[in-house]
C-alpha cells in the first residue's frame, strides 16, 4: 500500500462531506423523523460492537428522548454475533445516559430494540432482516389509506466490509414504499486510493441524497461552533487568517482507552503498536477534520454541498 501523505488525507477528510455533526446529529439529519409519517426502521450494523453500544444506540435514545422519533419506530440491529434482544437490551443498557428516574422511557425505548444476527457477506440475514421491516411496515406504516416504509441503516462496522454490506442492502433491503439512507462512519478507507474506490462503489449504489459520511467527533459542540464564530461572527471573520493567528494547536483528550478496539487499530493503525495507532486514526480522521473546519474558505451559501465543494 502506499503511503498516506498529508494531501491524501486532506482529500479523504474533503470527502467526509456530511461530517460535521455526530452520531445523534447524523441521524436526526438522515431521517427527520419527527416530521415525516409512516414507519420508521433505524437498522445499526455491527450492533453488537463498541462504537454501537457506546455511541449510536445512546444517541438514538437521546433522540427519543426528545421526541424526535415518532411513535411508529422499530430500532434493529444487525451482527454477526449471536445474541438475544435481552443480551443486546444489558449490553448498551449502562451506556445510554439516562437519569434514574428515566427507568419507564429506559423500559419504552428497549421495548423498540429488536436484534437480527446473520453474516455479513451473504443474502441469507439481510433477507430475514428485510423480511422484518417489512412486516413491521405492513403493520404500521399506513399514511392516508397507502403504506410508507422508511428505513435507515447505520454502518457501525469495520471499514473492510463496507462495500460487502452496501451491496447487499442495496440488492436486498431497499424500501419499496419510503425513502433508504445510509450513514457511514469514518475512517473511509485508509489512504486517497481506498477512499476514492470506496466512494465509487457507494456512489453506484445508492445516489448521493441517500449517503451521509460522517465522523461523530466532528459533532462536538465545540466543534460545531467553530463555523458559526468563524463564518457569522462580525469579530472573529476579518481576524481568521494568518496575519491575526500564529498557529493552531488542537488537544485531542479521551478519558477511556483502546480496551476492545485492538483489532481495528491494528488494521487502521497504519502498522504501528496499538497505543500510536489510536493516535495516528485520530490524526488520519478527526484531527485532520477539525483542522480543515479551521481552515476551509468561507461557503457563498449555506447548503451542506457549499461547505464541501
Amino acid at each position: 500500500m502506499a503511503a498516506t501523505t498529508v494531501d491524501d488525507v486532506a482529500v479523504v477528510s474533503g470527502m467526509v462531506h456530511k461530517a460535521h455533526m455526530d452520531c445523534e446529529a447524523a441521524l436526526r439529519t438522515a431521517s427527520t423523523a419527527g416530521t415525516e409519517p409512516g414507519a420508521l426502521s433505524i437498522v445499526v450494523l455491527g450492533a453488537s460492537g463498541d462504537l454501537a453500544k457506546k455511541k449510536t444506540f445512546p444517541a438514538i435514545f437521546h433522540l427519543y428522548r426528545q421526541g424526535f422519533l415518532p411513535a411508529t419506530t422499530r430500532v434493529y440491529g444487525y451482527a454477526r454475533t449471536k445474541l438475544t434482544d435481552e443480551v443486546l437490551h444489558a449490553k448498551i443498557k449502562p451506556y445510554l445516559g439516562a437519569s434514574p428516574d428515566e427507568g419507564p422511557l429506559v423500559a419504552e425505548f428497549l421495548n423498540m430494540v429488536s436484534y437480527i444476527s446473520g453474516p455479513y457477506d451473504k443474502p441469507d440475514g439481510f433477507e430475514v432482516l428485510n423480511k422484518t421491516l417489512t412486516q413491521f411496515e405492513d403493520k404500521e406504516g399506513a399514511v392516508d389509506g397507502l403504506w410508507q416504509g422508511n428505513r435507515l441503516f447505520y454502518m457501525a462496522l469495520p471499514p473492510s466490509v463496507y462495500p460487502t454490506v452496501a451491496t447487499m442492502l442495496r440488492s436486498v433491503c431497499m424500501s419499496s414504499t419510503g425513502w433508504t439512507r445510509l450513514v457511514v462512519e469514518k475512517p473511509f478507507g485508509k489512504d486517497l486510493d481506498s477512499a476514492e474506490a470506496l466512494s465509487s462503489h457507494l456512489g453506484a449504489l445508492f445516489t448521493e441524497e441517500q449517503l451521509y459520511r460522517i465522523d461523530h467527533y466532528l459533532g462536538k459542540e465545540l466543534v460545531q461552533n467553530l463555523l458559526v464564530m468563524r463564518f457569522a461572527n462580525r469579530v472573529f471573520f476579518p481576524l481568521w487568517n494568518r496575519s491575526h493567528i500564529a498557529s493552531v494547536q488542537i488537544t485531542f483528550k479521551e478519558n477511556f482507552g483502546t480496551e476492545g478496539r485492538g483489532g481495528y487499530f491494528d488494521e487502521y493503525g497504519y502498522g504501528a503498536p496499538v497505543g500510536i495507532a489510536a493516535a495516528a486514526v485520530a490524526l488520519s480522521n478527526s484531527l485532520w477534520c477539525y483542522l480543515l473546519v479551521q481552515r476551509f474558505p468561507s461557503p457563498n451559501r449555506s447548503q451542506p454541498v457549499a461547505a464541501c465543494s
